[in-house]
């Protein structure tokens, strides 16, 4: 299916975009079916690939300063 811009001309452009985005999923499997190539791998699953590390800890400003005696 192709986007006919005629008929958008007059429509918001969220409108326009909505619709060429929505080809997109088809698209990519036309592709992939032209070259013989076999779809990707899903992604892992987000609820058990959770493992954002937390932020460090902001350092004691009294450990950080230069000591005096060199």
């Amino acid at each position: 299916m192709r986007v006919d811009h005629q008929t958008f001309k007059l429509a918001p452009r969220e409108a326009l975009a909505k619709s060429v985005l929505a080809e997109v999923p088809g698209q990519v499997v036309d592709f992939f079916r032209t070259m013989k190539l076999p779809p990707p791998p899903p992604p892992p699953d987000a609820t058990t690939n959770n493992t954002i590390a937390p932020a460090p800890a902001a350092p004691d400003s009294q450990a950080s300063a230069p000591s005096a005696a060199w």
